[in-house]
């Protein structure tokens, strides 16, 4: 039969090849034994039995190759494997070399195939063939040095402020620091208001590995971005990392020094802010501090009389209906705490009580396990808090008037609250809820005993935490 005929060349093709090799080995190996040399000429093998080597052309680097010896059987059961290698590459070259639309479609076919397991799990090797060393059956790259990632990632976060802002800071989280490296920005002091977050700044600002921003407050992504963190235009951008984060400084330190801010309205605005700080900052740090509730709703309606701005809430200087309303809004922790919950790790979050930050027995251990959490030393700059912003309890050292039936109203409110919270540290490990809880139900247990007179209607000045 001529070689160019097309009846040849079709039975040619590399698999029919190979049968024909396999056949003819066999019935060569057939042949030799029936001869059956003596074992004199040290070449004996026992009759039926087979020696095959072949060259399998996968077309994806050097040929294996298969070396069976053994019974008929054997060799027969290690060729039929042999060729099933030769076939799937034989399918790998032809559906490689279609228009990309045509092999979409046959992936998606052969995946949703049933029937097809092998073409399924074929095309799940294609689907990832050429993504990294490994999926090639290359070995990974050798592990960077630390003084290579140290310089790689300080050269790269550099280029930030003068490139593409936030865009290129989220590229950060495909990067691994350098040891002593902070990403940037490494953390937000979110809240509540009125929580000794004040205080907490300007301990964590004195703190030598900590850039300290120009104000406490920008309240960037609430007001300068309108509500929505990716409407910010670049140049905006580039003056928020340089005032309020202090890029430069941090881009001075080989980025060993973090940047934070401690706006306290994002806590509020969790329901849509978490997830674009998740998307822009997906390694940030978030830190959380709340206060027994009326306390808390307490000193933010003499925050808003300081400021000039009469609620209408308030009534010849009682408070009862304002705190009794802001219970069920900013005070009610666990609603604005639960988004940041969803989108950030658990590991990324710390919440603290108030009470135990600002008390002589906690404050030490409490400042220092916010300091740990952080990755900075514990023990700097000082063990102490200074107290910031607190005129509401100087200013009102007699306490806030209403009659004893409404602070019982109010605490029954606080309470539902207070366990909303305590259900959230217990499930996520952030403190003991029960020292929690007993923290806030103390409070109101001093106020009653101390602070109220007998009687539903008996004159409560009410003191806060």
């Amino acid at each position: 039969m001529a070689p160019s005929s097309p009846t040849f060349a079709k039975r040619m093709e590399p698999r029919n090849v190979a049968v024909f090799l396999i056949t003819m080995a066999l019935a060569a190996a057939l042949c030799y034994n029936v001869i059956e040399r003596s074992p004199a000429g040290g070449d004996y093998r026992a009759p039926n039995h087979f020696r095959v080597r072949l060259n399998i052309n996968t077309g994806a680097g050097p040929a294996p190759v298969v070396d069976v010896e053994g019974g008929e059987e054997q060799v027969r059961a290690a060729v039929a494997a042999a060729l099933s290698i030769e076939e799937e590459s034989e399918e790998q070259q032809q559906l490689g070399s279609q228009p990309e639309p045509v092999q979409q479609r046959q992936q998606q076919a052969k995946q949703q195939d049933p029937r097809q397991p092998r073409q399924q799990a074929l095309s799940e090797r294609q689907d990832g063939a050429g993504t990294s060393g490994a999926a090639a059956g290359l070995p990974p790259p050798p592990a960077k040095s630390g003084k290579q990632r140290f310089d790689e990632f300080a050269e790269a976060v550099g280029k930030c402020l003068d490139g593409t802002a936030f865009e290129c800071l989220t590229r950060q989280a495909d990067m691994e620091p350098g040891p002593g490296q902070f990403r940037f920005p490494h953390f937000f002091v979110v809240g509540f208001q009125k929580c000794a977050t004040t205080s907490l700044f300007h301990h964590l600002a004195d703190h030598p590995r900590v850039n300290e921003p120009e104000i406490k407050e920008p309240e960037f992504f609430t007001k300068t971005c309108e509500f929505n963190a990716m409407r910010c235009k670049v140049s905006q951008q580039r003056k928020y990392m340089e005032r309020i984060l202090r890029f430069k400084e941090a881009a001075a330190s080989n980025f060993t020094t973090a940047s934070f801010e401690g706006s306290t309205h994002y806590v509020l605005e969790s329901k849509w802010l978490a997830g674009q700080l998740q998307d822009l900052f997906p390694w940030l740090k978030i830190v959380v501090s709340m206060r027994e509730p009326i306390s808390q709703a307490i000193a933010m309606v003499f925050h808003n009389l300081d400021k000039g701005r009469s609620p209408h809430c308030y009534n010849n200087n009682r408070v009862f209906q304002c705190i009794y309303d802001d219970l069920d809004v900013e005070a009610r922790y666990s609603r604005s705490l639960k988004p940041w919950l969803a989108k950030f790790p658990r590991e990324q979050l710390h919440v603290v009580q108030y009470e135990n930050i600002t008390s002589d027995t906690f404050m030490v251990p409490t400042l220092r396990d916010i300091k740990s959490f952080l990755g900075i030393n514990p023990k700097l700059p000082y063990d102490g808090l200074g107290l910031y912003n607190y005129r509401h309890q100087r200013k009102h050292t007699q306490g806030w008037r209403m009659t004893r039936e409404e602070y019982l109203k109010l605490v029954d409110k606080a309470r539902r609250n207070a366990q909303e919270v305590v259900e959230i540290v217990r499930q996520h490990g952030f403190a003991d809820p029960a020292a929690w809880m007993q923290n806030w139900e103390d409070a109101w247990q001093e106020n009653l005993e101390e602070n109220c007179e007998p009687g539903m209607q008996g004159t409560c000045m009410i003191q806060v935490t």
